[in-house]
């Protein structure tokens, strides 16, 4: 019979042992990254095109010199009602380039990687831009819910996402961290443009489908042709308060 006590101990024994492979893949890669981010590689540096954009895409908050392409929270224009709208959170930071440039901005920066190395080097290399850019280890996948939900005007994550086996879960975990009006940004390979070998670093169409759903409004630029892709989704807006 199928569902003996011997043969629940079998599919038992099954499933623990591909959890443990799976544990044990996860831990050697994630070795391969502290020791990648210790030693003071990134994973592929951001060029000067690709920074124009995200200053163009997140203007300083509360300068309406800044060039944008439409109000985000923080942004003189911006008549929302987010309670912090001058807030950034960059996921899976790496060496910090993004979050560096957001603090310099005016964001104020939380930077968060699962690599304390990455952590580490973040803190190192941009200690004069404390206390508005702080960094800290966290994994974006655990159910542990250790930030601030409701306060975030724009969440970054760059070369991230294709990594978060959850897309769906993602978007919603952003969704809920997001205030009113706040801004997701996404840059990411697309797996149609990489050979095949290197595909699982970039996102296929139905991951991009899944993540972009729901969002109040959304747009996208190539920083090249062929080359990485850049989402911009907004969450809804408050509601105006009746007078």
């Amino acid at each position: 019979m199928g569902d003996t006590p011997a043969a629940k101990c079998r599919v038992r024994g099954r499933q623990l042992r591909e959890v443990s492979a799976v544990d044990e893949e996860t831990s050697v890669r994630h070795a391969g990254w502290e020791e990648r981010f210790a030693s003071g590689n990134g994973f592929r540096e951001a060029g000067s095109e690709e920074m124009r954009r995200l200053s163009e895409a997140a203007p300083c908050p509360g300068h309406t010199s800044c060039p944008a392409h439409a109000p985000f929270p923080g942004h003189a224009s911006y008549s929302g009602h987010a309670p912090h709208p001058h807030r950034a959170l960059d996921v899976g930071c790496g060496l910090g380039t993004y979050a560096a440039l957001l603090a310099s901005l005016g964001w104020e920066t939380l930077a968060v990687d699962w690599a304390e190395s990455a952590v580490a080097a973040v803190r190192d290399r941009y200690a004069d831009l404390e206390p508005r850019l702080s960094a800290r280890r966290l994994d974006f996948t655990e159910p542990a819910r250790t930030l601030p939900r409701g306060v975030f005007g724009l969440v970054t994550m760059r070369l991230v996402l294709a990594f978060l086996p959850d897309k769906a879960a993602v978007g919603e975990r952003v969704r809920e961290l997001l205030a009113p009006g706040g801004v997701w940004l996404v840059t990411t390979p697309l797996a149609e443009r990489l050979p095949e070998a290197r595909r699982a670093i970039g996102l296929a169409a139905e991951d991009v489908s899944t993540f972009t759903e729901g969002w109040a409004e959304g747009a996208w630029y190539d920083l090249e042709a062929g080359g990485l892709r850049c989402f911009v989704l907004r969450k809804e807006r408050a509601a105006e308060h009746p007078r």
